[in-house]
């Protein structure tokens, strides 16, 4: 459904209201009533005469509301055109009148009057767009806004029950994990790759390359840790090369001959979504892959897959419960602190271990230590120093 503003700018003309009514009849509504559900047969489309109304669409498990209709506007007809369901559903807000036009009548009117038909198709087209954004769990403009998001999505709640009956097997990336995580920082920070998804009980991760996008390469975890397999499959290109890379192909997309086919909604819609686009910071890469082992080591509901991609400030977890978590980089920092159950700040950097260590906190030190192209060691703390270096 559109927004307002955009339902002010295609409203239709009293004359136009004037048409309908002639075909109508009338109907009350009460406040807290279902005109129609998502997924209903589209039987009429209705004008509202007075009394609000929000228009919600389903999301996974969660009820979003998109919309909110007044008096004058129109609503139903999405469905009439489309030739399909509703994809939405009407709930009241208030108590109010509504107009109702059944599907036969409606599709007459239009025939036999074309200005009519064209401002309801403008008004359609206009709401297939909206409700297309409305519906996208995270576009690019919601990773890129500075916004913190946070989405949790859940499964099957047959997986859920039976998760702590569940024993949990060690897998092969389990046994490796203390190597992988530098591995992973490596790959993302300082080589070709912008997006990894590590399957934990199989072993599998998926790899993207910004020399071959489009094309998922699957590579044995095991495999990861191995410096000579590293550096024969993925070339080194420093992370600022590879932002600017990144910048120039959206660019050319941007320019590309096929957006010219596009309607002016379709076509300005993804080129913002080219020139808009923000990558994930380095201090969230060294964060994220740090806690992986923290996260799989959760009693009950451990980490079962994961994803992170440099060109988008989004990071996917999906537990064994069949719990899935979409968050940006700071809801990420807040999900480990909420979910690990660490006394102490987990960026914390114990200092008296740093000492011991004949280490010191001096900015030169931290400046050489965070350098971007050295992934830092195994332990923990090492992870935390370089996050907050980068952090600052």
């Amino acid at each position: 459904m559109t927004d307002t503003k955009d339902t002010t700018a295609l409203e239709l003309a009293s004359k136009d209201l004037e048409k309908i009514k002639q075909c109508a009849t009338q109907k009350s509504f009460k406040e807290d009533e279902v005109i129609f559900s998502e997924g209903d047969e589209a039987n009429n489309m209705y004008f509202i005469e007075s009394g609000v109304l929000s228009v919600m669409i389903q999301k996974f498990t969660q009820q979003q509301t998109v919309d909110s209709l007044k008096a004058g506007d129109c609503f139903g007809e999405m469905a009439f055109i489309n030739g399909e369901r509703r994809s939405a559903s009407v709930i009241a807000i208030t108590d109010g009148v509504l107009l109702v036009v059944d599907r036969t009548a409606f599709m007459k009117l239009l025939s036999e009057d074309g200005e009519l038909a064209s401002r309801i198709m403008a008004i359609v087209e206009a709401r297939n767009h909206n409700l297309a954004d409305k519906e996208t769990l995270i576009d690019d403009h919601t990773a890129g806004s500075g916004e913190k998001f946070h989405l949790g999505i859940k499964g099957d709640p047959s997986l859920r029950e039976s998760a702590f009956m569940r024993e949990r097997y060690e897998s092969v990336v389990d046994g490796i994990l203390p190597q992988l995580q530098p591995a992973l920082y490596d790959l993302l920070m300082n080589r070709c790759v912008y997006e990894v998804l590590i399957h934990f009980n199989s072993g599998e991760v998926l790899v993207k390359s910004i020399f071959n996008p489009f094309v998922d390469n699957i590579h044995p975890v095991a495999k990861l840790i191995s410096k000579a397999y590293v550096n024969r499959h993925f070339a080194l290109v420093d992370y600022d090369e590879k932002i600017k890379m990144v910048g120039r192909i959206m660019g050319h997309l941007s320019k590309d001959p096929s957006l010219d086919n596009l309607d002016d909604i379709n076509r300005g819609k993804f080129e913002m979504t080219y020139k808009s686009w923000n990558p994930l910071k380095p201090k969230d890469i060294a964060n994220t892959v740090s806690r992986l082992l923290s996260l799989r080591n959760i009693p009950d509901f451990y980490l079962r897959n994961f994803t992170i991609s440099m060109i988008r400030d989004s990071i996917r977890l999906q537990f064994n419960c069949d719990g899935t978590h979409l968050l940006d980089g700071e809801s990420y920092q807040e999900f480990l602190k909420n979910n690990l159950m660490e006394d102490d700040d987990p960026f914390e950097v114990d200092r008296r271990k740093a000492s011991r260590r004949g280490q010191t906190s001096d900015p030169v030190y931290l400046k050489d230590f965070a350098d971007r192209r050295r992934p830092p060691g195994r332990r923990q703390e090492d992870w935390d120093a370089l996050y907050q270096t980068l952090n600052a």
